[in-house]
């Protein structure tokens, strides 16, 4: 199955004229429940079924990520090209505030 389909179809807002809203958080995901546009809690993984109006789901991935950043080219004060790549690693470790601070 395609992971991007399969985190789009999560990410989706809600039909706007159900009353019954079946959400599925997979594994290594927190999930961002709002109603209405205000931020509710956090879904841990799982299935979640929830009753009422204006429900929403955004899903965090919390799997640790690298990055490669290209090699790049740098003289020294001695005029020695030195050719330096980096790799990145991160994690989120707090979904809530990953989303709403950053």
């Amino acid at each position: 199955m395609n992971t991007e389909f399969f985190i789009s179809q999560l990410n989706r807002r809600a039909k706007p004229g159900g009353f019954r809203h079946k959400f599925i958080v997979p594994e290594a995901y927190a999930g961002l429940l709002y109603q209405h546009g205000v931020f509710v809690r956090v879904l841990s993984a799982g299935r979640h079924v929830l009753w009422g109006f204006g429900w929403s789901l955004t899903t965090t991935d919390l799997r640790r990520t690298s990055t490669l950043v290209a090699g790049q080219e740098v003289l020294t004060a001695d005029n020695v090209a030195l050719k330096l790549s980096l790799l990145v690693t991160h994690q989120i470790a707090d979904a809530v505030k990953a989303a709403h601070e950053t």
